[in-house]
């Protein structure tokens, strides 16, 4: 009879006992695999990490979708905004605070907190029993702080938007009166704050009448800051007919005041009727009283002009008048500031202020 081989049998049930370790492996490494797959999917990060994916890739438009608890601007200003602050180098998540069925993510990105992303425990669980979270918000904060300047007779437009329809705030109003003696008129200026979130990529403005209106725009270093001033420039034409008018008015006021051979109806036809020069004017006594053998003008300076309306401007005028005498030389400064305004096609002053120079 033939013995039986045991060590034959000993390594059969080895090979036997590595295959069925083998194959269970492989099942439990399975089963461990989609354990695991479904623990990732249903972490709260997997939803962090999905929005982290939109900034690093300037995704504008998938971040637009996720229910905003705040304004948001428009398309085109919002993705201007994303390229502006987004640095993938720097950019990241973390989990800021947890309450009952809530965890709040903020995005940071050089140093800014640009959003917060909320999640909400829903009341559904995972086929193996892991709680499911959904995005409930984004709330993105306002890191951008504009200030806006302008005429009050401007109309301003905020990325093609009336300023009047946006959320400015009106912070500030500064007054010119140097009319409203002669006719009530008073010019003003107005700043508004913008500092909700919003990212502005376009401001215009517009005026009745013939002023250009200029937009200057100033930065602070960091970006976050911007303020934009509308100012009103006076078109060339314009400040043609002014300078030629100063410059007539200049000389007729100094040599009536200065002279006692020199009329008042020298000066008269500068000033309006109706202001209360004119009377000044007329009343003025003149102490100097001066006779010359000669004159000259070391200094006529007609700079600064001011755009009001069409018919309302100023000019700030500087002069030197020299008087030549047979014994003497006398010099007198003249600094004042003249406002004008425009009747049927004539430039007449209403009034006059000293300009007080530092020594």
């Amino acid at each position: 009879m033939k013995k039986k081989n045991i060590f034959l049998s000993f390594w059969a049930i080895v090979v036997y006992a590595l295959a069925i370790f083998a194959v269970a492996t492989v099942i439990l490494m399975g089963a461990l695999r989609s354990y695991l797959a479904e623990y990732e999917k249903y972490q709260p990060t997997s939803l962090t990490n999905e929005v982290l994916s939109y900034f690093k890739n300037h995704d504008a438009e998938s971040l637009m979708k996720i229910n905003a608890a705040t304004d948001m601007p428009e398309n085109d200003a919002f993705k201007a905004y994303i390229e502006k602050f987004v640095d993938s180098e720097t950019l990241f998540c973390y989990r800021s605070s947890t309450s009952e069925g809530k965890q709040v993510y903020d995005y940071i990105s050089g140093n800014r907190k640009l959003a917060s992303l909320t999640l909400v425990k829903t009341e559904e669980k995972s086929p193996r029993g892991f709680d499911v979270y959904n995005i409930d918000s984004i709330v993105w904060h306002p890191i951008m702080k504009y200030t806006l300047t302008l005429p009050a007779s401007c109309t301003a437009y905020v990325n093609g938007v009336p300023l009047s329809d946006t959320k400015a705030i009106k912070t500030g109003s500064v007054s010119d009166d140097s009319y409203e003696n002669f006719d009530g008129y008073i010019y003003s200026a107005d700043s508004y704050e913008i500092d909700y979130f919003e990212y502005i990529t376009d401001v215009k403005a517009e005026i009745d009448g013939g002023a250009e209106l200029i937009i200057d725009k100033n930065e602070s270093e960091d970006g976050l800051n911007v303020d934009y001033t509308v100012r009103l420039e006076m078109p060339e034409d314009m400040r043609a007919e002014l300078l030629e008018r100063a410059t007539a008015a200049t000389k007729a006021y100094i040599y009536y005041t200065t002279l006692h051979s020199v009329k008042v109806s020298t000066v008269l036809p500068f000033i309006h009727r109706n202001a209360a020069l004119y009377k000044n004017i007329q009343h003025f006594d003149n102490t100097w009283n001066h006779s010359r053998s000669s004159d000259e003008f070391t200094k006529l300076d007609i700079s600064d002009f001011v755009y009001y309306t069409d018919t309302r401007a100023s000019a700030s005028v500087s002069a030197e008048y020299t008087l030549h005498k047979w014994n003497e030389t006398l010099s007198f400064d003249f600094d004042y500031e003249l406002f004008f305004v425009k009747d049927n096609g004539v430039w007449y002053i209403t009034s006059m202020e000293r300009i007080v120079k530092d020594k």
